[in-house]
């Protein structure tokens, strides 16, 4: 759940990305949406969110979730927001599906090394040229988001207060 600061870092990494075009016309796929916050946020910057998750049992990592209760709460959230493209797939199947012309791509979904790695890999290629890949976490907490995002690209161009991490890609 995102409040305060949290909610305050999302929309500084928007004004980031405004400062090199237009996020009404851009796309963004957000890779893990649990209940949607970040979801809603980006609707009201961005042309079009495909908000990608699987919200299932084998994928939620988060204790105690019951996968059906998380997508109601997504749904009830976002369902007259007429920009959200909900894709109901793993990661790895929605990078076959989600179009190769995305501006941004913001994950938060599994925080393992593994998984931010491989999210990296399948993501990067959809990005079109001057776009940003970005994501949430970049703190001692999560120490695998901090090695993958490291490994692949140094480090983030910045992290802003919500600990989201952005790279622009040139």
């Amino acid at each position: 759940m995102r409040t305060g600061k949290n909610i305050a870092g999302l929309v500084d990494m928007i004004k980031y990305i405004s400062a090199f075009g237009d996020t009404s016309k851009m796309l963004i796929a957000e890779i893990g949406v649990f209940m949607g916050a970040a979801t809603v946020i980006f609707a009201k910057h961005f042309k079009t969110v495909f908000a990608v998750d699987p919200w299932d049992r084998d994928h939620m990592n988060v204790a105690n979730s019951d996968p059906d209760t998380v997508y109601s709460t997504f749904v009830h959230k976002t369902y007259n927001m007429r920009n959200i493209k909900c894709v109901r797939l793993t990661s790895e199947k929605a990078a076959l599906k989600v179009p190769n012309v995305i501006d941004v791509v913001y994950i938060d979904a599994n925080h393992d090394y593994e998984h931010v790695k491989q999210d990296i890999k399948l993501w990067l290629p959809k990005i079109v040229q001057g776009g940003f890949i970005c994501g949430h976490d970049y703190y001692t907490k999560f120490p695998g988001v901090i090695q993958a995002v490291n490994e692949r690209f140094g480090k983030p161009d910045k992290v802003f207060r919500d600990t989201s991490w952005i790279v622009r890609i040139k």
